[in-house]
């Protein structure tokens, strides 16, 4: 009965009926404890877990599968040590079970190694095939490795296998996104936060997808879901300032990071982001004295090299020409890996358009006009009588007479 109420996922049922199994036999199997275990986590009572989970070991202490159910329960309270060792001797007790192997890798994937999970999961799909986890870890080791289209075919298959695994709607919304697919990435966010809609780390993935989609109004209410979860958190602020200028609210992005700065007082990129939305609301001037406040707190070359890249932008504004090509070579002459190409382009066009002279319309002398003297009356030329003619006759003329 204890199994038939998990199956139906009545927790609570399922452990009396555990218990009672537990009471009646005078040695009771690990698995009645084990499945008493899985129960309460699904309670998300983790301490009565893992007293059920301990309880499977003293009855069988190579029982791979509360070995596995204990390990699981120690990873979710950060207690990756032991957690590790626990699962280590699960797949030497058992080889043949196929947990070990998925929680091996959702082990590594929690310590930022997605290579060893990967090799965790060809192990898992051998002793179980078709299960949806294994399509769902790997999709999410092949984002860590930046390979975005293996990442989506593998949370797509996934989310084929059972379409109710919520994660796997989240993965293919961070694949798309790297791939610049833009709008299946808004949609399979939204989807997923409509079933887990307290996931700040899926809203701020959807702002982000807005900006790029230019839908501001959406990123906007995706951007303040994020800040309503983390009022003061400095990232959140900044996400929250960077929609708001897009949207046309300079104003506001300025209020949200003067806020921001005052709680965050040596937080660089506040102020840079302070600077920004300045810069955008017109206020050159004033983003100048906030650069000004922001210089003590330099210390790594990236943050020179953004420091230089926004005086530069705000010295080309108050057109102070020499000062801001001399920022706008230091950027060009940053390393390559910590200047963006965008920055770098921008950097030549605008010292080409700096350097380029503005051409002044200068007026080609006119000849100044003598003054005309009035004309005086012409005396008009007595016109001369044409003589007679005389008119021809018709009688010849004297011939002359021929020289002998």
């Amino acid at each position: 009965m204890g199994m038939n109420a998990m199956n139906a996922g009545n927790w609570e049922d399922a452990t009396r009926y555990f218990q009672q199994t537990i009471q009646m036999e005078n040695k009771p199997a690990p698995d009645v404890y084990f499945f008493m275990g899985e129960a309460y986590n699904q309670m998300g009572k983790p301490e009565k877990a893992i007293k059920a989970y301990r309880q499977a070991l003293d009855a069988d202490p190579n029982f791979a599968p509360a070995e596995v159910g204990l390990a699981q329960t120690m990873m979710a309270q950060e207690e990756y040590d032991e957690a590790y060792t626990l699962l280590q001797k699960a797949a030497q007790d058992d080889p043949s079970y196929g947990n070990t192997y998925l929680v091996l890798a959702r082990y590594h994937l929690n310590q930022n190694k997605p290579e060893d999970a990967l090799a965790d999961l060809q192990k898992a799909e051998k002793h179980l095939p078709g299960s949806p986890l294994v399509p769902l870890y790997r999709a999410e080791a092949y984002l860590a490795l930046d390979e975005p289209q293996k990442a989506y075919e593998e949370a797509k298959q996934a989310n084929a296998l059972d379409i109710t695994l919520l994660p796997a709607y989240k993965l293919m919304g961070e694949a798309a996104l790297a791939l610049d697919q833009f709008e299946d990435a808004a949609l399979y966010f939204r989807t997923y936060l409509t079933y887990a809609p307290n996931d700040t780390e899926a809203y701020r993935a959807l702002a982000e997808t807005y900006l790029k989609l230019k839908n501001y109004p959406g990123a906007v209410a995706a951007a303040e879901k994020v800040v309503e979860a983390s009022p003061y958190a400095p990232d959140a602020l900044n996400l929250l300032a960077e929609v708001y200028i897009n949207n046309g609210e300079s104003e506001k992005a300025i209020d949200a990071l003067q806020t921001a700065v005052r709680v965050h007082p040596y937080n660089f990129d506040l102020h840079i982001g302070l600077v920004s939305a300045l810069l955008a609301a017109d206020k050159a001037g004033d983003a100048f004295q906030e650069l000004h406040q922001t210089e003590p707190l330099l210390k790594e070359q990236e943050q020179w090299l953004t420091f230089y890249y926004w005086r530069a932008k705000v010295l080309t504004a108050l057109e102070i020409s020499d000062a801001a090509i001399a920022d706008w070579e230091r950027i060009l002459d940053g390393p390559e890996d910590l200047v963006p190409e965008a920055w770098r382009e921008e950097a030549k066009e605008t010292i080409d358009t700096l350097r380029t002279p503005t051409p002044t319309i200068t007026p080609s002398p006119t000849d100044t006009p003598t003054e005309t003297s009035t004309p005086t009356d012409t005396p008009t030329p007595a016109t001369a009588q044409p003589s007679a003619t005389p008119t021809p006759t018709t009688e010849a003329s004297a011939t002359p007479t021929p020289t002998p």
